[in-house]
């Protein structure tokens, strides 16, 4: 599966347009969404073919995110982002469903490489 559409999900404003802005110059198409409750809603309306969200998030994390898109059993690859403060480890997120977990501060250039590996 190629992947073309990604929903980018983060709280914080200037991560959204840097990375949405980003990846669009790598010619995905990107909607942006400020938490997970607001990403469920085009989850709900658009056909997506990689969600990467952040892991803390008000209104809806990234845990809830997952949980809900496992739960209508679409069969998507999610990415998550997370600090290294974060108390959940890279295969616990995986073994809830996440296909990579990506560490903050990261490169752009590797989250495009891992994400053209996944196509």
């Amino acid at each position: 599966m190629a992947i073309k559409k990604i929903l980018f999900v983060d709280d914080e404003l200037e991560m959204q347009e840097l990375i949405g802005d980003a990846l669009e110059s790598e010619g995905f198409h990107v909607r942006l969404a400020g938490s997970g409750n607001s990403a469920e809603q085009l989850l709900a309306r658009e056909q997506f073919d990689l969600v990467i969200a952040d892991l803390h998030m008000p209104n809806g994390d990234g845990l809830s995110l997952l949980a809900s898109i496992v739960a209508v059993k679409v069969n998507r690859p999610y990415v998550f982002m997370c600090t290294g403060s974060s108390n959940l480890s890279h295969e616990h997120l995986i073994n809830l469903g996440a296909t990579l977990v990506v560490d903050k501060p990261f490169r752009i250039s590797t989250l495009v490489d891992n994400i053209n590996a996944l196509k």
